[in-house]
């Protein structure tokens, strides 16, 4: 508990946040439930209380969507996000004053900010900070799955929800591919009862994830579907995602999207207007499909009414974030430990190989172990259940800072959003999941493919990499031919640094000079690496220090 002088509410009506007054209550809320009656109705009925907090966590607990609220009265606070913080609430505390926002850019003035450059590093080397804080001293986000209660001049931050479970389902593998198929249908039939035949609109990609909120859709029997892909419209997934789409019977656009085509929107004053908008001080803006989003809103595909569905995150959700090094068998507690967290490390904190030095490597760690330790019990912890501690970490990470700032793009576009695969239903089953069947997402690919809804998983192949523009395999392949097969890592560094910023189809490697990626000596991974440094760069001059060679 902190004292509290002082707390103010600083909310404005966008990004899909609205407010309502009612029984001496004020409260601001954006997202939505399962619940036909809607976000609304449920907090009129929650005014009838009194702000306590056994009766709020309650409620909260009762709600199965994806949201975030504060509700004020004339003495109290209360405020929270769902389980995942799909939709961020930061606050600002010092000298016994807090403000709450839903917009950073109402209490966070860039220029007159003070940095935390203990966080730079780590920012530069993931794209991201994890928890609660951020690169702006004294400005912070509630973590996923946290409340904060102000009472009698009292501050309370806790959690309410952690993606963890002590125990698995004992069930045989026939039942397990049985409950996934009925909570699947079960969640897919909450969804249609709460679209109300509104327009869907689904970013349908050669994946896995996107192809099952389509098919389920097509399954439980909703038509009022239109999906879209964009890239390069010679692209095993432009080509795979209309398959899958005529398939459907659903309606398809695509969105062709160059580096030059890229670069102009990155520069224009729509995304400036998207940046400001959805700024959290602790992420990269997710860029991916901003300017597709705003082509559909600005041309006729879309109306008003439309929701955005995307497949966020099966892949993660149903194992295949895993650190492989905890599938191996016969290696003790310890020795698992070790292993996962250079796996973890790698996957996450490696945009650029020259930043992953020991002492690097060591400061991050311990950051994050003192972040998880604080949500999970260490004594828990088991080698049946490892596996939750590395997920619950990247929920807390790089899931809620910025993989689900790709939801910011609906909002500013004025476009409602669901998320289906991260249901509590979801949560709950996959959290309770066995290790080994979660290795490689066997159980999800399995069943998927056995139920074969829609017509779409045999037949029609998932993910490829094979690169559509002709020139660039063609000199890519005799390239190759320079480095022996024991050369991989070599290989692997050289395809980077020349042909990398050709072959990726998101355009967004528009936004770097060809010429600034040769010189590149520091070993970056993807366009999100100079994103990232750029970002840095708008900040502070000072975190140039970072990316010397």
């Amino acid at each position: 508990m902190k004292e509290i002088n002082s707390s103010i509410l600083t909310f404005n009506k966008s990004m899909g946040w609205k407010t309502i007054n009612h029984n001496g209550y004020k409260i601001w809320y954006a997202g939505y439930i399962y619940n036909k009656a809607g976000l609304e109705s449920s907090f009129i009925s929650f005014t009838k209380k009194e702000i306590e907090l056994k009766s709020l966590l309650n409620f909260v607990k009762s709600l199965n969507g994806h949201f975030a609220f504060v509700a004020q009265t004339s003495d109290s606070m209360f405020g929270c996000v769902d389980r995942i913080g799909s939709i961020p609430i930061f606050y600002k505390y010092s000298n016994k004053t807090i403000q709450f926002t839903n917009k950073s850019n109402l209490i966070v003035k860039k220029n007159t900010e003070k940095f935390r450059f203990d966080n730079f590093n780590e920012f530069a080397m993931s794209g991201f900070i994890s928890g609660a804080t951020s690169l702006i001293k004294d400005f912070f986000q509630l973590e996923a799955g946290q409340f904060f209660l102000i009472k009698d001049r009292s501050l309370l931050i806790n959690s309410y929800y952690s993606f963890f479970s002590k125990k698995v389902l004992n069930l045989d593998l026939a039942n397990y591919k049985k409950r996934f198929t009925e909570l699947t249908l079960d969640v897919f039939s909450d969804l249609k009862n709460t679209l109300n035949e509104r327009p869907v609109l689904i970013p349908l990609s050669a994946g896995k994830d996107s192809r099952l909120v389509a098919s389920a859709l097509k399954q439980v029997g909703y038509k009022n579907v239109k999906c879209f892909a964009y890239g390069n419209k010679k692209s095993f997934e432009s080509t795979t995602s209309k398959r899958v789409a005529d398939a459907l019977n659903y309606d398809w656009i695509f969105y062709e999207i160059t580096r030059k085509k890229q670069r102009e929107f990155l520069n224009s004053e729509t995304y400036k207007g998207f940046i400001s908008e959805s700024e959290t001080f602790s992420s990269v803006p997710y860029i991916q499909d901003i300017s597709a989003i705003s082509f559909l809103k600005s041309s006729k595909f879309l109306s008003d009414e439309t929701i955005v569905i995307n497949g966020n995150t099966g892949d993660f959700i149903s194992g295949g974030h895993i650190p492989k090094s905890l599938f191996l068998q016969g290696k003790s507690l310890n020795s698992l430990f070790k292993s996962g967290w250079d796996d973890f490390l790698n996957k996450h904190y490696s945009l650029w190989r020259g930043l992953r030095s020991k002492q690097n490597d060591i400061r991050i760690k311990k950051n994050l172990t003192n972040l998880i330790n604080s949500r999970l019990n260490k004594t828990e912890i088991s080698k049946e259940n490892i596996h939750l501690y590395f997920e619950f970490l990247e929920i807390l990470g790089r899931q809620q800072k910025y993989i689900l700032n790709m939801q910011r793009s609906y909002e500013f576009n004025n476009l409602e959003w669901r998320l289906p695969l991260w249901s509590n239903e979801f949560m709950d089953f996959w959290v309770s999941v066995p290790l080994n069947l979660k290795e490689n997402q066997w159980l999800y690919k399995t069943v998927l493919e056995q139920n074969n809804w829609g017509k779409v998983w045999k037949g029609i192949e998932i993910n490829n990499d094979n690169i559509p523009i002709r020139k660039v395999r063609y000199a890519r392949n005799i390239a190759k031919l320079f480095f022996s097969p024991f050369q991989r890592t070599h290989w692997s560094k050289f395809d980077k640094h020349f042909f990398q910023y050709f072959y990726d189809l998101s355009g967004n490697y528009g936004l770097v000079p060809y010429s600034e990626i040769i010189k590149d000596k520091l070993g970056h991974r993807n366009y999100i690496s100079f994103l990232t440094k750029y970002y840095l760069y708008s900040l502070d001059k000072k975190s140039k220090a970072i990316f010397s060679d």
